[in-house]
């Protein structure tokens, strides 16, 4: 294999960084071309990140002994701890079978009410009286 000279590589580097100098033109072009939905992207963005990764910045609080005079920082860390404690506990199973047990129930009662109202609401003659009920169900 021919071992390449100074002079060589650093032209193999001018001409890769030149390279990606117009491919990154060519992007901020396209950007610039399509701002505007771009603009129209940034609010979804926004808002997976406000509700989706922020939130998950508060998960260490279970693995620290949170003290809220320190923050969630300066509080010192402690691992599984709570962990060990929780699933060490008496009430322990009972509490995950609650857990389970409301949500079923939720599951079953909740989501088919909302249905079982659209379907009554479009069986009714009267307008009006259609209109005033899914104005009020919906506050």
């Amino acid at each position: 294999m021919k071992e390449l000279t100074g002079k060589q590589i650093n032209k193999l580097n001018s001409d890769v960084s030149d390279r990606n100098k117009l491919k990154r033109s060519i992007l901020f072009r396209e950007i610039f071309k399509n701002k505007y939905i771009y603009l129209m992207l940034l609010p979804v963005i926004s808002y997976f990140i406000i509700f989706n990764y922020l939130p998950m910045y508060g998960i260490i609080i279970a693995f620290k002994d949170f003290r809220a005079g320190f923050g969630i920082i300066k509080s010192p860390w402690v691992g599984f701890k709570h962990f060990e404690t929780f699933f060490g506990s008496y009430y322990c199973w009972r509490i995950i079978r609650n857990t389970f047990l409301l949500n079923f129930y939720d599951l079953i009662f909740a989501f088919p009410a909302p249905i079982i109202l659209a379907v009554l609401l479009n069986e009714l003659r009267s307008e009006r009286y259609k209109k005033v009920v899914q104005t009020v169900s919906y506050l």
